[in-house]
């Protein structure tokens, strides 16, 4: 079973699709049939990984999951793929870039079956937060809380400037850098 979530996407303040069964998009022009389309193909297509862009088929339209409805407020996305008894999720919150920039991922969470992992990007620098779990813990309200929780952060010495947090060169480096500063105390 697959879920996929979001929050302030689009024209949608809060968006849950479980992808168990077959799935029929019906509506009035301008109800966010395509819109939907293109969160399914982004979340399937990326996995999150580096630049977050839409497959719109148009260039202007690439970076637009922000709503005037919302404030151009940040989007969250996730998704939760359970396969047996073992669930995994990703979530990313995506903030609008000024005047012809691209959106960046300012925070991102990859959970398991046992473990959380978060990071976050402040002004200078990358911070990480490991946390244990369990694996009845991983709803998608659960991974709301989680992701958005801002304690337990630990700094590490990366630099938020031009990273993508979401790439795993980023991840796998915060992980090494948290370990040495947890090794030194």
């Amino acid at each position: 079973m697959i879920q996929i979530f979001a929050r302030n996407y689009r024209g949608f303040k809060d968006l849950l699709i479980s992808l168990d069964k077959t799935i029929f998009l019906v509506g009035d022009n301008s109800t966010g049939k395509s819109s939907i389309i293109y969160l399914m193909d982004y979340i399937v297509n990326s996995e999150f990984n580096n630049y977050p862009t839409l497959n719109t088929g148009s260039i202007q339209d690439r970076y637009d999951f922000f709503s005037p409805y919302f404030d151009n407020s940040d989007v969250t996305i996730g998704f939760i793929v359970e396969k047996g008894n073992k669930k995994t999720s990703k979530i990313i919150t995506i903030k609008k870039g000024k005047e012809f920039d691209p959106p960046t991922v300012v925070r991102f969470s990859l959970i398991n079956s046992n473990t959380a992992i978060t990071l976050k990007k402040n002004t200078k620098n990358i911070s990480i937060r490991y946390k244990n779990i369990k694996n009845d813990e991983i709803d998608v309200e659960n991974i709301y809380n989680i992701h958005n929780s801002n304690s337990g952060f630990v700094n590490t010495d990366i630099k938020s400037n031009n990273k993508i947090i979401n790439s795993m060169a980023t991840i796998v480096d915060s992980m090494y850098a948290y370990d040495k500063k947890r090794v030194k105390t």
